[in-house]
This record gives structure tokens, sequence and C-alpha cells, in this order.
């Protein structure tokens, strides 16, 4: 008979498949490992997909393309550095290059008065004039003036500083065009009229010497070398305003031709005159006041010394009188016409009635005369208070202030042309 103990059973533990098993085995004997493995790789993949994150808070991944991850341009536009442009006040030289020296003008308001500019003045100097000049005109040197006042005709020095009287009761006065410091003037007598010719020396002496006796109402209009051109009563009982031009020789001083009508304005050898409303009464009234009488050209007429019409068709009916100016030398006028628009309209003509230029001038310009030779006309605006000078070749128009004018004359010289 066997004897049973007392101590405890112990059941060894199976050590296990040894290292030879198969995997199928492996799995169904170690389960906890395909646990552990799955999540891991799971975690693995997500990290290597969507990155790290950067830190905590990390979003779900939107669905869209987030708009910062467009790529953006952006334009920096650089102001350019500040300029100040100063605008430095108009001067003759830079204005009107083709005056050589000084500009000088004659205005009446408020009193009359010089204006000079020198090349570089920004303003003209100014300088007081006798308050009771009617006309006022430049010789050709623009040196010496010539005016007409209440007590008679005086001359003088450019900046008008005293003058001579050459006599009273003067019915006109006109420089040579082209010969300095020579006058011609017509002084009025009990009866008759006397025609003058003075010449001022350098020293300012004036020889003046008697040419002619002219009839009662007689007026100098206009002369040169060609000889004298006058402006006579018409001499018929029944029309005491009737007027006749006269053409008086250089050297017999002796009337070669006469036609006519009333001198509106003249220039060198340019006459306009005025047209007649019975023409064949008025020649029948000039008869054998001169030579030769002339018919009146219809309208208007632009005449030479030989009163033959420049523009016979050009200045039209009598009552509509144009202005007209004409360039010393008579080569060159222009015609000026204010339009509806209150602008004005310059035509430039050559003296074979060729238009040379038609220039529009803004404003009511108010033409003054031909300067410097012909190659600027100048005009004057009295709303802006401006001196315009028009070049007569380019067609260009610069302005100058002036004042209210009206202005009475304006001289310059021009530039020598090579």
């Amino acid at each position: 008979m066997t004897e049973e103990s007392d101590a405890p059973k112990v059941t060894p533990i199976d050590p296990g498949p040894d290292l030879g098993s198969t995997p199928a085995e492996t799995r169904n004997q170690r389960p906890w490992l395909t646990l552990i493995a799955v999540p891991i790789a799971a975690i693995a993949i997500l990290l290597l997909v969507f990155g790290s994150g950067g830190g905590k808070g990390q979003e779900t991944p939107p669905t869209s393309i987030p708009e910062l991850a467009m790529a953006t341009t952006t334009t920096t536009t650089t102001p350019p550095p500040t300029t100040t442009t100063t605008t430095l006040p108009p001067t003759p030289a830079g204005l009107a290059p083709d005056i050589a020296g000084r500009l000088t003008v004659v205005t009446a308001e408020p009193t009359p008065r010089l204006l000079i500019w020198e090349p570089d003045d920004e303003s003209p100097r100014t300088l007081p004039l006798r308050e009771d000049i009617i006309t006022i005109s430049f010789d050709a040197s623009g040196e010496h003036l010539a005016y007409i006042t209440d007590d008679g005709l005086v001359v003088d020095r450019v900046p008008g500083a005293g003058g001579i009287s050459l006599g009273s009761a003067p019915t006109a006065a006109i420089w040579h065009p082209t010969e300095p410091q020579t006058l011609a003037y017509t002084l009025a007598a009990p009866g008759s009229v006397t025609l003058v010719v003075a010449r001022i020396s350098e020293d300012g002496r004036i020889e003046s010497s008697t040419i002619k006796d002219l009839p009662d109402g007689s007026r100098l209009v206009a002369w040169g070398d060609w000889g004298y051109a006058t402006e006579e009563p018409l001499p018929r009982d029944n029309d005491p305003t009737g007027r006749v031009v006269v053409i008086y020789d250089s050297t017999r001083l002796e009337p070669t031709r006469a036609i006519p009508g009333a001198v509106v304005t003249a220039g060198g050898d340019l006459l306009l005159i005025a047209g007649v409303r019975d023409p064949d009464a008025a020649v029948a009234a000039a008869a054998g006041v001169a030579a030769e009488v002339r018919y009146p050209i219809q309208g208007n007429a632009l005449v030479d010394p030989d009163l033959s019409s420049v523009i016979p068709e050009l200045l039209g009916d009598p009552d509509d009188i144009p202005t007209v100016s004409m360039s010393p030398d008579g080569s060159r006028f222009a015609v000026s016409t204010k339009l509806s628009t209150g602008d004005t309209s310059v035509e430039l003509f050559g003296r074979e009635s060729n238009v040379e230029m038609l220039v529009p001038v803004q404003g009511a310009a108010v033409p003054i005369g031909f300067i410097a030779d012909g190659t600027y006309l100048a005009l004057h605006d009295p709303t802006t208070s401006e001196l315009i000078l028009l070049h007569t070749r380019a067609g260009t128009r610069v302005r100058l202030p002036s004042g209210p004018g009206p202005i009475l004359a304006a001289n310059a010289r021009a530039v020598p042309r090579r």
C-alpha cells in the first residue's frame, strides 16, 4: 500500500513549440502581436501622408486648396521724385527772337506812356508822355517820335524827354518809310496848307524845307522816294465833303494823277481808298486837279502811287471798310476781320495780292501795325490787356502783358538776316 504525501501538486508549464514551428502555428499561438502591429502601421501611414502637423492643435486637412497655398504676385510702385517747375515771366528775347534790341510800345491808358522792353526784361519800363497826344509814330530807326498834340507838332528822341515843336495846326505828320530821322508834314494856315520836310541831325538840330503849298483842307497821307500823296477837297459846290487823292511827282512836284475818294489808311506806297457813291460826278469834279484823273474803282480800293488797284476784288462795299495794315515798305499788308465767335482772323498778303497766310487769333485783337521790317504784325487784345506779336512768316503768336490800351504805336528792329 502506498502512502500519499501532503505536498502540493505541481504541473510543469508546457515549453511551447520550438523555433521550427510554422507561421500559422505562431499566429495561433501569439495573437497579441497582431493587435499591436496593426495600429502602429496605421499611425505611420497617416504621418507619411499628412505630415507631423508642426505642433499642437493639428486641424483636419481641408477638402479644397487653401488660399494661402496659392502663388501671389505683389507689385510695388515707386513714386517718381518730386520736381518743381518754375515758369519765368515772358521776355521779348525769349518770345520773339527775331527782334533785335528793345521793343517799344505807346499806350494811351490811363494816360499816354511809353512801355520799353529791353531784350531780357520780364516787365517793361514805363515812362510818361504828354497827356494831350492825338497821334504818335516812330521813325524808321525807332529812336525818334513825332506826335501831334493840341498845341502842335513835336519831334523827340525816345524816351520822350521833352521834344522840339515844329509848328502849330498840323494836319498830318509821316516819317519816311525807310530813311531815319526824316519827317514830312502838313501845316494849316489861313486859306492854305503847307507841305514841309524836316531832317533831324545826329546832334539834334532840325533842318526843314517847304515843299509846296496845297489847297485849304489838304493833308499828307503818304510819301517816299516816289513822291507825295495828299488828300484834298473835291472842288465842287454841292458836295463839300467830297475828297480826291492826288499824287505829286518827287522831282517837279506837279500833280500827275488823281482819283476821287478818301484815304482810310496808308503804309509805304500803299493807300486804302474808300469808294465814292457817284463815280461819274466825282471824276467830272476832279477834272483839272491833275494831269490825269483815274476813274474810281468800285468799292474800297488798295492802290499804289500809280493809282492802280492792287486787289480790286478784295475790299468790297464802301459801307464795309476793312481793317488793313501795311508794312513800312509797302511790300506786304494784312486784312483783319472780327469773327462771329469773338475771335479775329488775319489774312497776310504779298504785294502781288497772293494770300500768304490765314491766321486765327484768339480774342478781338486790334491791329497796330507791322514792326521789325515787317517780320511781326503787332496787335492788341483789350480783353486780356496783352500785346500780340504775330510772326508773318511762321504764323506763330506770342503775347506780352501791355495794359488795357488802346495802343497807339509799336516799334522794334529786326535781327539782320544772314
